[in-house]
């Protein structure tokens, strides 16, 4: 999860959040706590604090079952 952060150059706050909601948009209820723990933990210590400063500023798109594969 986090290599995909990365390469999708998602480091503010906004874009997590976004990414977060598709997660949770395409996974089962089932998996929401796991889910936010793992997204909780990158926050909190896997975003270098440089690059949380920064990001693409960018409206992200809808999301798709496709679009995290």
């Amino acid at each position: 999860m986090l290599q995909m952060i990365f390469e999708k150059e998602i480091y503010t706050r906004n874009d997590l959040q976004q990414l977060l909601d598709c997660f949770l948009q395409l996974n089962s209820s089932r998996y929401h706590e796991v889910i936010v723990r793992a997204f909780m933990e990158i926050w909190n210590g896997g975003v270098p604090a440089a690059a949380a400063a920064g990001g693409s500023g960018e409206a992200a798109p809808p999301c798709s079952s496709t679009e995290f594969t």
